[in-house]
């Protein structure tokens, strides 16, 4: 904190401006780290966190108003707006810090996990290791870089980084990355092995349940994911962040078993308990649909119609990954395996990468291309 109010001290001096920089500068940070400590509590950025990260850069502008060039301003301003979603405002200050100074690692591995988030793997990589230089042996760089490898398909160079993340701070997300490289390389065994060092590390960690959970669903283990999806729920009351997905592939893996009633008390539950609007004419063309993710579990109960759906998708790719993943899915389900085809190639050849919606459909595609030819050597 002093070495941060000093170097605007410094810069507002040199611009001739005093005070009123500094003071914006410091209630910037205050509002910033008030709803950090929120987020960092409960995971969720409610909208009380959001009002305080709003106001936050409220207060940036005006320090940069006093000292256009305050680096730091642009990087704390960054740092709201990225978890305001604001991604590509986010990505401008970063840019700005870096330019301005180019020995900040924080910065380089701020901006490089927002080009992760926007699926710019190639770029991300390079400013992991533009701040791997500046501030060597950080677990979390080496973890965002294995998230990037993975998704570009380099699986050892995941694999190595994800190891060397264990090794400086064995945590339960560094073991679930770990995981998550083993179960694309096909090592199911060592898959597991991962997620039970998560678990040790910390038993309580709902995120662990849902992560593991996606992998056994993703390999075909339906029983397993079901389980997982189920405690899930259940240790986070049906409130967590992730919890519609819990809800959507929980209902789908019973629905892999023929447990067609444990999937309806899900999506049942997943109506009640998200608050989904169900009393809609399902045959409208222009049904209400809840936001996103929600609006796939209207979908999956019944509540809106395929037309509808797509809609609440159309424009957004990270949407529509999810929703041809859905309609894959679905198509799998119903035994038309034409459909699935067609929905599950869309995923590949137009899909985030780095969802499991991708990884859910290169499984199901190659199960498929199996089945096809052990059926054309039975009839041969």
């Amino acid at each position: 904190m002093k070495r941060l109010l000093w170097a605007l001290l410094t810069t507002t001096i040199l611009n001739g401006c005093g005070g009123p920089g500094v003071v914006a500068y410091t209630r910037g940070l205050l509002l910033e780290r008030e709803a950090d400590q929120e987020f960092r509590k409960t995971g969720i950025i409610s909208n009380a966190s959001k009002a305080k990260y709003f106001k936050a850069v409220e207060q940036f502008n005006s320090a940069l108003h006093f000292a256009p060039d305050h680096a730091l301003s642009y990087y704390h301003r960054g740092i709201c707006r990225a978890r305001l979603e604001q991604q590509e405002a986010a990505l401008e200050d970063f840019s700005k810090t870096v330019s301005l100074e180019p020995d900040n690692a924080e910065a380089w591995q701020d901006r490089a996990n927002i080009y992760t988030d926007m699926g710019k793997f190639e770029e991300a990589i390079k400013d992991y290791d533009a701040a791997d230089n500046l501030l060597p042996d950080q677990d979390r760089t080496y973890a965002g870089r294995s998230y990037c490898y993975l998704h570009l398909g380099n699986l050892q160079a995941a694999l190595n980084d994800a190891q060397k993340a264990v090794e400086l701070e064995p945590t339960a997300a560094n073991f679930c990355a770990v995981g998550n490289v083993q179960r694309d390389i096909g090592n199911f065994t060592e898959m597991n092995k991962a997620y039970t060092k998560a678990f040790v590390a910390d038993p309580h960690r709902i995120s662990t349940y849902q992560t593991r959970g996606f992998a056994r669903f993703i390999i075909g283990q339906y029983k397993l994911a079901l389980s997982d999806f189920q405690i899930a729920l259940k240790l986070s009351n049906w409130h967590g962040e992730d919890t519609p997905y819990a809800v959507i592939y929980g209902s789908y893996s019973a629905r892999m078993l023929n447990q067609n009633s444990q999937s309806e008390y899900l999506l049942n539950e997943g109506v009640r308990r998200l608050n989904l609007p169900v009393e809609v004419d399902k045959n409208a063309r222009n049904a209400q649909v809840a936001d996103w993710p929600k609006a796939i579990i209207q979908y999956l109960h019944g509540d809106i119609k395929q037309d509808s759906f797509l809609r609440a998708a159309l424009g957004d790719k990270n949407r529509m990954t999810e929703a041809h993943c859905t309609l894959g899915l679905e198509a799998l389900l119903k035994e038309d395996k034409s459909v699935a085809k067609q929905q599950f190639e869309w995923v590949l050849e137009s899909g985030r990468r780095d969802y499991i919606e991708f990884d859910i459909a290169k499984h199901r595609l190659k199960e498929m291309q199996a089945a096809d030819k052990v059926s054309t050597h039975s009839i041969d």
